[in-house]
């Protein structure tokens, strides 16, 4: 079996684990203590991606380089997975001050603890995908979700009343048991204590301007969005339905991560053969399209959420505010489905500071919306314009001159946009089915004139 179908067996595995543990945590918890759990991991996530998002960019570009490649990546993981730890460590209580206006002692412990198991989890990912043992990769991607979701269901049914506690035990487990196998496997033959490999200059010059992009674009996590509106007086009930919302977007672009990990090594390899100019096709000619397909799809779902029961069905009627929540995060799916691919196509090129621009750039419409408005729903649409705003900005770095690419981006974008305005501008299901109808027969009309060209354009660069 090759890399990408061992990738893709992985996500739709850990794609049905993500989906069973959510099923049973809604189920039992409800939506209000739903809404709390999220709260938590909300905490935890945030001071994991902050502490570690920086150095881990310094591993993954040093992993790209072939005499690492070639010998042990050991050399600078080591050193990057510590310093992610220390900073982790030093970032809990700061969110915690910030974001809470109080915390018990076990809340703060387990936050910790699981911000770091978090962390860890992250690094040893990362070396494996550096190392490119992709069969790994995919065993460590897949065991925490069926970890969780395995604990979850004997939770559900052993205990009458499921305590936060107990599934923050269990989330540690899940985290910590594949990290430690992941590490053993990778220390057999990939790993070694000699840092000579490791420059601190070097780690801080990469490090510092991603940490600062890390940082920008923490206004554009699901952790700040939950968090903020926690801060402004959410009640527990609505951040149950946000995080389903987001839960459910993120199961939604589960398929992409069938081939995320090995975008990275193939974008070196196109980087080393045939420069700039292969990266910049690629972008061109595979990566924009894939924003429409995602528009497409974002139509299809909004009219199967919004015209059948089908979140009252399975979660239950307590969760039918989730609804509108997730067609207004749903409309960012093209956005960060782009930014998955883009931001690894200008790190393979190292353009860090450029990234820091798109990250500052897309966090100033998600401020500006926070800042004048406290109605929830409006500063979800702020928190859409500000993902793709990041994707139009980092086209912008990558020097996409495709008039076509354009077009198809900003139609996308446009598209995206105007379902979740007109659902807060109007509430009328005749408005609805009047909408859908024109975007749909838009949709149809553009898709048609924009597939030879792009067919075209293919050909013309093959």
């Amino acid at each position: 079996m090759n890399n990408s179908s061992l990738l893709a067996l992985a996500a739709i595995s850990r794609q049905l684990c993500s989906a069973v543990a959510l099923w049973t945590l809604t189920s039992c918890l409800g939506a209000s203590r739903y809404g709390a759990w999220v709260a938590i991991l909300a905490f935890c996530t945030s001071a994991a991606n902050l502490g570690g998002g920086g150095f881990n960019v310094y591993l993954i570009q040093q992993g790209t380089r072939s005499h690492i490649r070639d010998h042990k990546i050991g050399r600078v993981f080591f050193a990057t997975t510590l310093l992610s730890v220390i900073a982790t460590v030093l970032l809990v209580p700061l969110i915690v001050m910030l974001c809470a206006e109080e915390s018990e002692p076990l809340s703060y412990i387990w936050i910790t603890v699981i911000a770091v198991a978090t962390v860890l989890n992250i690094c040893i990912r990362t070396g494996l995908q550096c190392a490119e043992a992709f069969r790994d990769y995919a065993i460590a991607s897949f065991a925490d979700r069926a970890i969780f979701s395995i604990f979850c269901i004997v939770l559900a049914v052993r205990c009458p009343e499921v305590s936060y506690a107990q599934l923050c035990a269990a989330h540690l487990v899940a985290l910590m048991a594949p990290a430690i196998w992941a590490y053993c496997r990778l220390a057999s033959d990939k790993l070694t204590l000699d840092l000579r490999d490791f420059r601190l200059t070097d780690c801080a010059s990469i490090a510092t301007p991603n940490t600062l992009a890390v940082g920008a674009n923490y206004a554009l996590s699901p952790a700040f969005f939950i968090l903020a509106m926690a801060s402004a007086g959410a009640t527990p009930s609505m951040l149950g339905h946000v995080g389903l919302a987001f839960r459910l977007s993120g199961l939604l672009q589960q398929p992409l991560s069938w081939v995320a990990p090995t975008v990275f090594p193939a974008l070196g390899r196109v980087r080393e053969t045939e420069g700039y100019h292969g990266i910049r096709r690629v972008v061109t000619t595979i990566v924009i399209p894939i924003a429409w397909i995602a528009a497409l799809a974002y139509i299809a779902i909004c009219g199967l959420l919004f015209f059948t029961p089908v979140i009252p069905f399975i979660f239950t009627d307590a969760f039918d505010g989730s609804r509108l929540w997730l067609v207004i995060l749903l409309a960012a799916i093209g956005g960060e489905v782009m930014n998955t691919i883009l931001v690894k196509a200008l790190w393979s090129l190292d353009q860090n500071v450029e990234i820091l621009r798109c990250c500052l750039a897309a966090c100033l419409p998600v401020l500006l919306v926070f800042l004048n408005t406290s109605d929830p729903y409006w500063r979800g649409i702020g928190f859409v314009l500000g993902i793709w705003c990041r994707t139009v900005c980092q086209c912008w770095y990558l020097g996409i001159k495709d008039k076509s690419a354009w077009g198809i981006l900003v139609a996308s974008m446009g598209m995206s946009m105007i379902i979740p305005c007109l659902l807060l501008f109007e509430s009328s299901l005749a408005a609805h089915q009047l909408g859908f109808g024109i975007l749909a027969s838009v949709a149809a009309v553009f898709t048609a004139m924009m597939r030879g060209r792009i067919t075209k354009a293919w050909r013309v660069e093959n």
